[in-house]
């Protein structure tokens, strides 16, 4: 082909797929009489909250399957959104900027990262490890060490900035793709790491009774419910985004603050 016939051709292709996947959606949402929705969010929302949403979306009315999406980069779901390819996504506020004409938003909850370290870890050794006048020799061998996360992650950038400045001398010996890996590795008292508040209603009470959680400030993030406004004429659809909004303002918040372990006054705020 010349080089204007292969233009078009993989343009046709691209355009050819997108319309059969409207096809599918549009067959699946509005002329079957059985409802399939599908929520994208990140691995961070599993377990109760999973549980949770599956149960709501089983109450709605012609309901017949519940799916979940995950991505660990919120972007990808709020695209899959645009394409047709899932009904609703959780994401960042920020991330939906470009989209609040077609789209209908609900705030959940305002996340925030959280510094994990070993409860084996005393309230001093972390005040020495803050004080960058330390000699490293003086730092407890598990804040010389970090779980990086994937470059993939949105918080990657704010998290290395934050060791960078807070911990220079600790190192990123692990790096995971998902906030549960990072949490493991530092319960086994491999290292610290960071955590979205989000995280704590989906672990188990043993784990958190291993770990010290310390608010990090600057690094929050808005979490709402988005949806294609045209799907909020059809009952289950309307239904979904009614009830997981409120349960994730109700139910799911007040969770998050429950689980978030108290910390003493001079290790609650480590911003500078």
């Amino acid at each position: 082909m010349t080089p204007a016939g292969e233009y078009w051709f993989k343009a046709s292709d691209d355009i050819l797929g997108r319309m059969s996947v409207a096809v599918n959606e549009y067959q699946k949402t509005f002329r079957q009489s059985s409802v399939v929705l599908r929520l994208g969010a990140t691995p961070v929302l599993r377990g109760r909250f999973t549980a949770a949403a599956a149960r709501i979306a089983r109450s709605a009315p012609g309901f017949s399957k519940f799916e979940l999406v995950s991505d660990v980069n919120p972007a990808s779901s709020v695209e899959q959104v645009r394409m047709h390819q899932i009904n609703f996504a959780i994401v960042f506020e920020e991330s939906i900027q470009d989209d609040q004409i077609s789209f209908a938003v609900s705030r959940l909850f305002e996340d925030q990262m959280a510094w994990a370290i070993p409860a084996s870890v005393s309230q001093d050794d972390i005040r020495a490890a803050l004080n960058t006048t330390d000699h490293p020799a003086k730092t407890h061998p598990i804040l010389t060490s970090y779980v990086e996360l994937d470059p993939l992650v949105p918080a990657h950038t704010a998290s290395d900035a934050w060791y960078r400045y807070y911990m220079p001398y600790a190192t990123p010996s692990f790096s995971t793709q998902t906030f549960f890996a990072s949490i493991d590795l530092m319960a086994s008292e491999l290292g610290t790491c960071h955590v979205p508040i989000s995280l704590l209603p989906n672990l188990n009470r043993s784990l958190l009774n291993e770990v010290k959680l310390h608010r990090v400030d600057g690094m929050n993030k808005v979490i709402v419910l988005a949806m294609r406004k045209n799907l909020l004429t059809l009952p289950a659809c309307a239904h979904f985004f009614t009830e997981l909004s409120a349960y994730c303002r109700n139910e799911y918040q007040q969770t998050i603050r429950e689980n978030l372990i108290p910390v003493s006054e001079t290790c609650c705020n480590l911003s500078r």
